[in-house]
């Protein structure tokens, strides 16, 4: 009968091993720690993104057992914690250099180091009876007005896809809606005989055929250089002769971070011309918030030759470049502008009517998507 083998004794872990743990367990300590050593010090992060951070959530005995609770309290701080804005932009640069991808689902990347807006290409074929009807309400819009001794100028503001399809490269595959509706629409807004309407498609191409670009590269608005020749043609249909050719003085080059990169997390500029307006004096402007992130600006004028009639603007972000060049050639004109993320605006509003009764010619700016 053979003895029972002695029972394996393991042994200890080498010195080696046991402070390497210690160090892992120390390193996963002081990133639990840090952040909120530097929040209490007063360290902040930058928000680079286009949108508010998210909310401190609200407190309960009941939310004890919400597991929402627990992810609105991740994400509230999560945006708040220091040094994220680096992160953000060092993991959305390296998708951009070493990947040539976009790190936003919202933004794609054309040739030449141009952005687009993802929205301009996320059109539906829309049926043309759809596009007839939109037509048909600007007339009735159009004819409504004129019965009232108002006039109308609707601008379409297009989409920078739509100027520069030769910087789209790759993704003009995906533009096929955006072209059909564009080119159905323009058709039909041009056949309906609209007064009030402004074509500014071919307005911005004739300039981008030039020496200077309309658009900002990393941006999705126009530059002041395009706002500026879309007001010049907006005056010229109100005022045939009174838009001064020499109306627009470059007052130098700034340095801007574009909207398309911020939504990427990346704080990329470009040198942009700051094209700026010149009369013999200044319009003076009285602001007046009406209502939850909406705004009126009024501007007069005093001594300047203007157009004949008061101004009523209502305008998108495409306006706010396009809004400083009008104002000069006004008597009086009053923009209603959103100052704050989720201010809507419609015209049930109850200050809309009389500001609409003051204005001998609405305007009307939108952009194309």
């Amino acid at each position: 009968m053979t003895d029972p083998a002695p029972a394996s004794v393991s042994s200890p872990p080498p010195r080696r091993h046991r402070w390497g743990r210690a160090a892992m367990v120390l390193w996963f300590g002081a990133l639990l720690a840090v952040p909120p050593l530097l929040l209490a010090a007063g360290l902040r992060p930058v928000s680079i993104e286009q949108r508010l951070p998210a909310e401190a959530p609200g407190w309960s005995i009941g939310r004890l057992l919400d597991t929402d609770w627990y992810q609105e309290i991740a994400a509230w701080f999560t945006d708040r914690l220091p040094l994220r804005d680096r992160a953000i932009e060092a993991h959305a640069l390296a998708d951009l250099t070493l990947f040539a991808e976009s790190p936003s689902p919202r933004v794609l990347v054309g040739s030449d180091g141009w952005l687009f807006l993802r929205d301009d290409f996320a059109t539906p074929c829309y049926p043309a009876r759809d596009i007839r009807a939109a037509v048909r309400e600007l007339s009735v819009l159009d004819r409504a007005l004129r019965l009232a001794g108002k006039r109308l100028l609707f601008i379409v503001a297009p989409d920078k896809s739509g100027v520069y399809p030769g910087l789209l490269g790759g993704l003009a595959a995906r533009a096929g809606c955006a072209l059909a509706n564009r080119g159905e629409f323009r058709s039909l807004l041009s056949g309906a005989g609209l007064p009030g309407y402004l074509d500014a498609w071919a307005v911005l191409a004739a300039q981008a055929a030039g020496p200077r670009p309309v658009y900002h590269r990393l941006d999705t608005h126009w530059n002041d250089w395009g706002a500026g020749a879309v007001a010049g043609a907006a005056v010229e249909r109100l005022a045939p002769g009174l838009w001064d050719p020499g109306y627009l003085v470059l007052a130098g080059v700034e340095s801007r971070v574009g909207a398309l990169a911020r939504l990427m997390g990346l704080s990329l500029r470009e040198d942009a011309e700051s094209w700026q307006g010149r009369r013999h004096e200044e319009p003076s402007l009285r602001s007046e918030p009406v209502s939850r992130g909406i705004e009126l600006v009024t501007s007069t004028m005093e001594g300047s030759p203007t157009i004949g009639l008061s101004g009523l603007l209502i305008h998108d972000s495409m306006g706010n470049a396009l809004a400083p060049h009008l104002r000069p050639y006004f008597a009086r004109l009053t923009t209603v502008r959103s100052v704050a993320m989720g201010g809507s605006f419609g015209t049930d509003q109850p200050w809309f009517p009389e500001v609409l009764r003051q204005a001998g010619v609405l305007m009307v700016v939108k952009v194309e998507r």
